[in-house]
């Protein structure tokens, strides 16, 4: 009879496992999508990880305090292929982040509130960062450590 306990509790245990590893592999994946396959079907991405990019549109961004203190950065958002969608983010704004930029979001969609819920926001660099790499010089620009 012990050897049945003993290999019961090891199936049940190794199910367990299973479970729990399937759980957080189907929690962690995350699918990319356009602003446009967002706009056009919501409902289908409702907490699903998704991650999008797009360009943030003028005159929208707004940053404000939450009840505790922390920094919420919402703004709109539009797609190469069209499309417009309202972004909420806790936490600082990205010091690239301007009007018209091109910016790269992780989180999940709130069917409810008709926003994303971005918990990863990246701003790409401007592009003149990228002529002065062109040209050879280092970015950021290299300052001295000499003290007069």
């Amino acid at each position: 009879m012990k050897i049945n306990r003993f290999w019961i509790c090891g199936i049940l245990v190794a199910v367990g496992l299973a479970a729990g590893i399937g759980a957080a592999i189907q929690g962690s994946a995350m699918e990319y999508v356009t602003v446009r396959q967002l706009q056009a079907d919501p409902a289908a991405y409702e907490r699903r990880r998704v991650k999008v990019t797009g360009k943030v549109v003028g005159g929208t961004a707004k940053v404000s305090t939450n009840s505790a203190g922390l920094s919420v950065l919402e703004f709109e958002m539009k797609g190469d292929q069209g499309g417009r969608a309202k972004v909420w983010h806790r936490g600082p704004k990205p010091d690239a982040f301007k009007d018209g930029g091109v910016v790269i979001l992780e989180g999940f969609y709130d069917l409810r509130q008709n926003q994303l819920r971005a918990d990863s926001l990246l701003a790409k660099c401007p592009s003149r960062y990228e002529e002065q790499l062109k040209a050879g010089e280092t970015y950021p620009p290299e300052q001295s450590t000499s003290r007069p």
